[in-house]
């Protein structure tokens, strides 16, 4: 079954109000650093914004506004930019992946927000994993790339870390983030490791107009292999009038043509691995009108 984001625009205002709640010793006897503390509602503050800013593709305003009297439960209130609630109707089938009803799509920020603590959980921290439980959730195209995007998104990771990090400290065992309605969303001690940012990759990209000819072509157009000079490599290919130009015909027609192209190889170098991958893109082709007609570059 693959789910569809879209639906009818709500019209409820989308705003409602947070408990961001700290346990464990250093708690109970009313003592948490203050910097750790601040730090930790920054983190949480930074995160909760860019998840539903990446989301929705608007703001969300969140504001304290009262702590709990005598204990580390902070309250606060956030509201949904106008913009946005014209664009929440997109995130409404996850509502009943989570068994909540449409109607109550003011809670959509939070929701989101706990469907990314829970996706981390679930694969420890690690990418490939949320690779994977991302397909699992059997959303449409458009939503399966927008959440990969997310948690691959090296300025949300920091946030996560900067929320978490008291919890690397002696009396702080657990943070809870509670709205009326949902479950409790909670990150304990032994959790803290999977939401520490990775160190980045490298990554370099270079551009480079080439002479081209074609040297595989599979059945369904979706893999090719270029030769340029003594070079041959793998490329996607972008350009989609050369694509609708080559739909009808068979490589033995195309063998001997001789094209010119811009062809963008990105190099990563992972970080936590230390292996290099190389991938192609190929686009702004131009033929020859024959083989011998080639510039000379």
């Amino acid at each position: 079954m693959q789910l569809s984001l879209f639906g009818d625009t709500p019209q409820e205002p989308a705003a409602g109000s947070l408990h961001l709640k700290y346990s464990g010793e250093a708690t109970e006897k009313h003592s948490i650093n203050a910097e750790l503390y601040a730090r930790s509602l920054l983190g949480f503050d930074r995160s909760f914004k860019r998840t539903n800013r990446f989301l929705l593709g608007h703001a969300t305003n969140l504001e304290v506004q009262a702590e709990q009297p005598s204990s580390f439960k902070g309250m606060l209130e956030y509201a949904l930019s106008p913009q946005g609630k014209n664009d929440i109707a997109f995130w409404l089938a996850i509502m009943s992946f989570f068994g909540i009803d449409a109607k109550s799509f003011a809670k959509v920020p939070m929701l989101l927000f706990e469907l990314l603590i829970d996706l981390i959980k679930k694969a420890k921290g690690k990418k490939e994993q949320l690779r994977e439980h991302i397909k699992k959730l059997e959303l449409d195209k458009e939503a399966t790339e927008k959440l990969q995007r997310l948690v691959e998104n090296n300025e949300l990771r920091r946030s996560l870390d900067e929320m978490t990090f008291l919890l690397e400290f002696a009396g702080l065992e657990a943070m809870e983030i509670q709205q009326p309605g949902l479950a409790t969303v909670t990150i304990t001690k032994k959790e803290r490791p999977y939401f520490i940012a990775q160190p980045e990759d490298e990554v370099t990209v270079e551009s480079d107009d080439k002479v081209v000819s074609i040297i595989y072509l599979s059945p369904e157009r979706s893999k090719w292999q270029f030769k340029s000079g003594a070079s041959e490599f793998w490329a996607e290919v972008l350009d989609t009038k050369f694509l609708d130009k080559m739909q009808d015909k068979n490589l033995d027609e195309i063998i001997d043509l001789k094209f010119s192209a811009t062809v963008e190889k990105t190099t990563t170098k992972e970080a936590h691995t230390k292996q290099i991958k190389v991938s192609r893109t190929i686009s702004n082709f131009t033929m020859f009108s024959s083989p011998t007609q080639i510039p000379l570059l």
